[in-house]
Formats: C-alpha cells, structure tokens, sequence
C-alpha cells in the first residue's frame, strides 16, 4: 500500500515537473505539425492552377517580394513546418509561389486609364464624295463628332497605390493603430474593386480556400 502511494507521488512529480518547464521555456509537447506532406503540396499544386485561371501570373516585382519577406517571417518564427528530404525545397517553393499568387490578387491591378471614357465634341471636315458635283467639292462639309479628350491617355499605376496602402495599413498594425488601420484597408479594398471585377472568381475562390488550406496544413503555434 505505501509503495502504491510513493509510485502516485512520483508521477505526480513528475507532472509538475513537465508543467514547469513548459512554463519556463514556452514549449509545448506538440510543436509541429503531423500532417502528410504530400496533401499540403497537392493542393497548394491545385491552387496554382486555379490561380492561372482565375487570376493569371504575377505583373509586377512587389507581389513576389512581399511574399519573400512573409514566407520568411513564418519560418523564422517557426510557424510553418520545415518537413525533411526532398519536401524541403518542394514545399517551401510552392509556398512561396502561392503567396506571390495573393499577394497578385491583393495588389495586381496594373495601370488604369481611369478618363479612357472621357470624349468631347467637336467638328471635323468632311472630304467630298467621287459622285459629287462641283459645289459640293468648293463647299467646305463639316460633321459633328465625338473625340477622345487629351486626358484620356493619362493612366495611373493602382499596384503601386495598392502597395503604399498596404504597407500602411501593416506599419498601424504593427504599432497597434487600430482605427487607421482599418480606415486604410477600407480603402486599399475600395481602391482594388476595378481589378476585381476582371478576375474570374469561379476560379479565384476555390484557389484561395486550396491555398490558405494547404498553408495551414504545414502551420502550427509559433514558440514563444
């Protein structure tokens, strides 16, 4: 009976003694994740298909850039998993080609010709018909028509509007600037409409949910 009892008193010590070291370093007993990596690379695959349709490829140097500098971060700070063998190389590529593909949906809008629509009136001379007689070709014949104004060439870059607003809306979240960072991503959403409404969602949709499912699939809590 009282070797049963020291038996429960040492498991217990031992329990403690687990709990404070994950108390004292932060670690947790499940730190990486399980998962097969052959189902993360199957659909972040899948997600660059739909994305070629939905969304085409990348149009400009920032969207690979950004998606560098996060893929970065998240294995600096051990968030995604960084599996052995040849998944090594596979995995952190795909992952990066799949945040450059956001990145491309978020601030891939290209140059606008916002005024493209803008006319004005005006009169233009009219050349004289083969068949006309001879007052016709003496007499000036002029025609009312509908130019395109000089404003109407002028084109604005929305993906670097896009990207200042962007950063923005990171640099007040990462200071913990709530408001503003709300108000500037209201924004950068009402600036991105236009490009919108050219991407083809009934393939843009399944690329993000194959594409955020295979990045969780490889993420687990970061170590404090």
């Amino acid at each position: 009976m009282q070797q049963d009892k020291q038996t429960d008193i040492g498991q217990l010590e031992n329990r403690v003694a687990v709990l404070e070291r994950i108390l004292a370093t932060g670690d947790s007993p499940v730190t990486s994740s399980t998962c097969n990596p052959l189902w993360p690379a199957l659909l972040l695959s899948m997600a660059c298909v739909f994305a070629w349709y939905g969304i085409g490829i990348p149009n400009h140097f920032y969207q690979p850039v950004f998606a560098l500098l996060v893929a970065a971060l998240l294995y600096h700070r051990e968030i995604m998993t960084l599996y052995d063998k040849a998944w090594r190389w596979l995995l952190p590529t795909l992952n990066l080609l799949v945040l450059t593909l956001f990145f491309r949906l978020i601030i891939g809008g290209g140059e606008a010709r916002p005024f493209s629509w803008l006319k004005v009136p005006g009169l233009e001379k009219q050349a004289p018909k083969p068949d006309s007689s001879w007052f016709d070709a003496i007499s000036p014949n002029y025609e009312f028509v509908w130019r395109e104004a000089s404003t109407a060439d002028w084109s604005v870059n929305i993906t670097q509007i896009q990207t200042i607003l962007l950063m923005a809306t990171l640099v007040a979240g990462l200071f913990r600037f709530q408001p503003f960072a709300s108000i500037v991503a209201l924004v950068l959403l009402l600036a991105s409409i236009p490009s919108f409404l050219i991407y083809d969602w009934n393939w843009v949709i399944p690329f993000l949910i194959a594409g955020s499912t295979g990045l969780y699939l490889q993420s687990h809590p970061p170590k404090r």
